[in-house]
């Protein structure tokens, strides 16, 4: 089934981001031309397609990534990307093939239900860490397609920015090319370091901001 695209408090979605809403905003940043609050990035988060990392989402952007990142740069900016990294809803969670990369198979345990409106991020955290279903960044299908989709998304944006953001570098399945449970993770970590150097190739001045998951200054030998 469909699921919504969530921006931060999945108990109170907000409307999803769309070509229109960007063409509205980046009027609403010309009108502050006299206040002098210019910038150099416009970063954009909820852009992806379900089934393609590799193109931007058709319903929400019908003249593609293009045309997009065209107003973006005539209004005097470059482009950034958000991309979710193991989280399966705020990624290609319609990939082909898909159960095979699942983290945790065949246990994905409990999602939280939010229905009455009751949000902590408390709960949001536990929820991301044992209550949906997440990617292996090791696993394929979704190995190869992120290390092949990804870097081309860059480069097609000329991208300025690249922020990675809600990584679980583990995974507890036997059917990975990875040791289970805390063994997984220098395989995760060996995928985020060659998808780094991929997207740098793409788009050579590149910065690449590790956020939540991402918890050692050890990082910093291959990001920003």
């Amino acid at each position: 089934c469909a699921l919504p695209i969530y921006f931060t408090n999945p108990a109170d979605p907000l409307p999803e981001l769309t070509e229109a809403l960007v063409e509205e905003n980046l009027g609403q940043l010309a009108s502050l031309a006299g206040e002098r609050a210019p910038f150099d990035v416009y970063m954009l988060d909820d852009w992806w397609d379900r089934e393609d990392l590799g193109r931007f989402r058709r319903t929400s952007f019908p003249n593609g990534h293009e045309a997009t990142v065209a107003r973006i740069e005539a209004a005097g900016m470059r482009t950034g990307i958000w991309w979710a990294t193991t989280r399966a809803v705020w990624s290609a969670a319609d990939l082909p093939g898909r159960e095979t990369a699942l983290a945790n198979a065949p246990d994905f345990g409990s999602p939280l239900d939010l229905a009455g409106g009751e949000w902590r991020w408390l709960e949001e955290f536990t929820n991301l860490m044992v209550g949906e279903r997440r990617f292996c960044l090791a696993a394929e299908p979704y190995r190869s397609h992120v290390l092949d989709a990804l870097p081309r998304m860059v480069g097609s944006t000329r991208a300025a920015l690249l922020k990675l953001d809600c990584a679980v570098l583990h995974c507890t399945s036997s059917d990975h090319d990875h040791r289970p449970g805390r063994y997984s993770m220098a395989a995760m970590v060996a995928m985020i370091e060659e998808l780094v150097e991929r997207c740098r190739a793409a788009s050579p001045d590149l910065r690449v901001v590790l956020y939540w998951g991402f918890r050692s200054p050890w990082y910093l030998g291959f990001a920003d």
